[in-house]
């Protein structure tokens, strides 16, 4: 099954120390041109953001940059959801904020004004959920907001 492949796949690439074959696969699987494949990725490199806060720069850069600009709005969803705990990585903040406040799809910009709930001692985040609560297009993106703003 899918879920037998996906497991087989992210368990090794989900832990630390990453070697340089793994490092390979992992780039390879952000690139695949299989939504699914880019969403598991994603996760994996949530994952390991998660458990190891001295994650190398480029696992930083390679999860950032999926996240801002994959072409799947569910990868970009995905990734915006796992920087909810990821508080301490650098640039987590400023790519939810222009998620929250550029993203084309609405959904990727509700969760990330979801996981900007956890960046509020950042002013950026808390000045950005209060713009999308008060000018968003989309009620989905403007009550994620809220509730962001609520949750302090």
């Amino acid at each position: 099954s899918s879920e037998v492949v996906r497991f087989r796949l992210t368990s090794p690439l989900a832990q630390t120390p990453l070697n340089s074959e793994q490092a390979t696969q992992l780039r390879a699987l952000v690139s695949n041109e299989g939504e699914d494949v880019r969403r598991t990725a994603i996760e994996i490199l949530a994952r390991r953001l998660s458990n190891s806060p001295n994650e190398r720069a480029e696992t930083v850069a390679l999860f950032m940059e999926t996240t801002a600009n994959d072409p799947s709005a569910q990868v970009r969803e995905t990734g915006a959801m796992s920087l909810r705990a990821a508080s301490t990585i650098p640039g987590a903040a400023e790519t939810l904020v222009r998620a929250a406040t550029s993203d084309t799809d609405p959904e990727v910009r509700a969760a990330a004004a979801a996981s900007l709930a956890s960046f509020m001692s950042d002013p950026a985040a808390r000045d950005t959920l209060v713009d999308v609560r008060d000018n968003d297009p989309s009620e989905l993106v403007r009550a994620s907001a809220r509730r962001a703003l609520g949750a302090r």
